[in-house]
């Protein structure tokens, strides 16, 4: 007996340490497939280099692997997971926290079902390799307000263009395919419709260009016809005479004008079968819009308003970036409308060589509003030591130099990419360290003395840093990096356990409209003798940047136009702040809105999910170039 007990602990202690790739039938087991899909897809290992991984770090860990798999493996789990992803996507659009309540539906064995939450959507564009990408996100709202909100990637895909209408016909057609992904599936316990799935969304959520804006318009009308489609699909299915009678007369008025479309009765019998489905399916459609449209007006006002809720707003981060460029806008304009010298001229080698040689249009005394001042100085310095292409530039020379004079290495901002907040990050960062970006630029000279010295642009460089009006601009933008916008991002950009409505953050736009147009009245708040933190911020908290912040205000004096910048810029943010809070502060249908309208319209104030996702897709594609568009949005809902 003892040596039976003896066996089969010593067998366990073995199994312990056993890792086993498969099971009995040569099937990979599911932890190994979750292993896989993290390497891969939270990790970016290659799919030839993922079990070599996994297995050397099981050794490490006295682990025995027996088992593997290969590269041919890796795409096919994560086909899985994405298909997976489909399926919880779908249940947590109509089932977050128990709102599904499947009934049964004459003649189908699977359930149907009653949605009680709400969606919102949000997406952005961009280009890469002239192809226009879109990544597209849906937030589901469960019916248990303690809960949060569930942000779900839905994917990012390439478009034939940047039409509004293309984007619309790809929301549509994805969230038809990954209801049907869930409608197939054999472990489905409902069927869902896809126009549950729009009846149940309150809002988009993108930036504030004109055709996201018109997109919001089209969904909410794509959506508003789906709702009515539901409500007339009980009226066609109606037993009622009345509803009979409406019903065939309303198709037989479609089914006439679809005829005449078709050209008579003749050429409708030369159409493909799947044409006159289509066709055909497109008429019933039409009558239970119809149908529902006329249910519809039986309904009270407040039954109407809660029914057809649909709000649009802009990203909070959007919002910060055009009061950026708004701010320096009109600075720029400022120097010559109050006649002062303004900063110097950093244009680039051809635009400098055709207005010597005359052949380019005149813009004035410093030419173009943006060949010179501060966001150029900061653009240009971003592209030496911190450029997107890491051939170009300067960037590991001025890493080497920075550990030399200071002992550690610095990370530019990165103006050369689209990144928020980094031309106040790099103003800030140059007031910091302004004599070490010179040195380091007189260095690169003496080194380039026998080839001729500095190029153009390194030239360019080296007078702005000098010049006295540039940096005027550097020390206003730097001011509103610390005082406005880093405070506003820790605002908005909430823990996600603790995600913000961005239908909710009126009051704190009204705080900074209210908070800039002080500092307009009272400079002094910012540049004053008595400046404190607490009273110069937005949420009253200490300096990002001490350090920078002592040398504007110890140096205020050696700028006599630093007051006079300050205040224009300030102005430039006020008018594009009211411009582009419209959606939040002047908008009668979010403040008429219910608390529970809010709750179901929830969004995330800011766009950083489909951001993030089309930076991933540029970063990965560049890094595996022959992945496909499933396998790469298969990694994204990894993460």
């Amino acid at each position: 007996m003892s040596r039976a007990v003896e066996k089969a602990v010593k067998a366990v202690e073995v199994s312990s340490n056993v890792l086993e790739i498969k099971d009995s039938h040569g099937v990979i087991n599911d932890w190994a497939r979750e292993t896989i899909a993290e390497l891969t897809g939270v990790d970016d290992i290659p799919a030839n280099s993922s079990f070599r991984v996994f297995e050397r770090c099981a050794t490490k860990a006295g682990m025995e692997v027996r088992g593997s798999w290969d590269r041919r493996t890796v795409p096919r789990v994560m086909h899985e997971v994405a298909q997976a992803a489909e399926m919880l996507i779908v249940e947590r659009f109509l089932g977050s926290i128990g709102s599904l309540l499947p009934t049964s539906q004459p003649g189908s064995e699977k359930g149907i079902l009653t949605p009680f939450t709400g969606l919102s959507l949000s997406g952005d564009g961009a280009s890469h390799n002239n192809i226009q990408f879109s990544s597209r996100h849906i937030t589901s709202v469960p019916a248990d307000p303690t809960c949060c909100p569930k942000n779900s990637f839905i994917g990012v895909h390439p478009e034939l263009n940047h039409k509004t209408a293309t984007q619309l016909e790809g929301w549509k057609k994805i969230i038809s395919e990954f209801c049907a992904t869930h409608n197939e599936h054999p472990d489905a316990k409902c069927v869902v419709d896809p126009a549950n799935v729009w009846q149940l969304a309150r809002g988009y959520l993108g930036d504030h260009a004109a055709d996201q804006k018109k997109l919001s318009v089209m969904l909410e009308a794509y959506r508003r016809d789906c709702d009515r489609e539901i409500r007339g699909e009980d009226v066609f299915l109606s037993d009622d005479p009345q509803d009979e009678v409406e019903r065939n007369q309303l198709l037989d008025e479609m089914l006439k004008e679809m005829l005449e479309k078709a050209g008579g009765l003749e050429r409708w019998a030369l159409l493909p079968p799947i044409e006159r489905l289509k066709r055909e399916k497109g008429v019933i459609r039409e009558v239970q819009v119809a149908l529902g449209e006329k249910a519809y007006q039986q309904l009270s006002q407040e039954e109407k308003d809660e029914i057809d809720f649909w709000v649009y707003t802009g990203c909070a981060m959007h919002k910060d970036l055009n009061a950026a460029k708004g701010g320096a806008d009109r600075m720029a304009k400022s120097w010559e409308k109050e006649g002062r010298t303004p900063p110097i001229s950093l244009m680039s080698k051809a635009q400098a060589t055709a207005t010597e040689s005359g052949s380019a249009p005149k813009k004035g005394k410093g030419g173009r509003q943006s060949d010179r001042g501060g966001p150029k100085l900061t653009s240009l310095l971003g592209a030496l030591v911190k450029n997107k292409n890491p051939k170009k530039g300067h960037q590991a020379r001025f890493r080497v130099y920075c550990r030399k004079v200071l002992g550690f290495e610095i990370l530019f901002p990165d103006t050369s990419n689209n990144r928020y907040q980094s031309h106040g990050y790099a103003a800030t960062e140059i007031i910091h360290r302004r004599q070490l970006y010179t040195d380091f630029l007189l260095k690169v000279q003496g080194q380039k003395a026998m080839t001729g010295g500095l190029n153009h642009m390194e030239g360019n460089i080296l007078i702005g840093l000098m010049d006295d009006a540039t940096f005027t601009e550097l020390q206003v933008m730097a001011l509103y990096s610390q005082a406005i916008s880093l405070p506003l991002a820790e605002l908005v950009r909430a823990p996600h356990h603790q995600p913000r409505n961005g239908l909710d953050l009126s009051p704190d736009f009204d705080h900074l409209i209210d908070h800039i147009e002080k500092i307009i009245e009272d400079p002094n708040i910012l540049i004053g003798p008595d400046v404190s933190s607490e009273t110069a911020t937005l949420d009253g908290q200490p300096w990002h940047n001490p350090e920078a912040i002592s040398i504007i205000l110890g140096d205020r004096d050696r700028y006599p136009h630093l007051k006079s910048a300050l205040v224009e810029y300030f102005k430039g943010t006020l008018e594009a702040w009211r411009r582009f809070t419209r959606d939040l502060l002047n908008n009668p249908k979010l403040s008429a809105a219910t608390p529970e309208q809010r709750y179901l319209a929830f969004r995330y104030p800011v766009n950083d999910h489909n951001e993030g996702a089309l930076g991933f897709m540029r970063r990965i594609t560049r890094a595996f170039p022959r992945l496909t568009f499933a396998q790469l949005n298969a990694r994204l809902t990894c993460r």
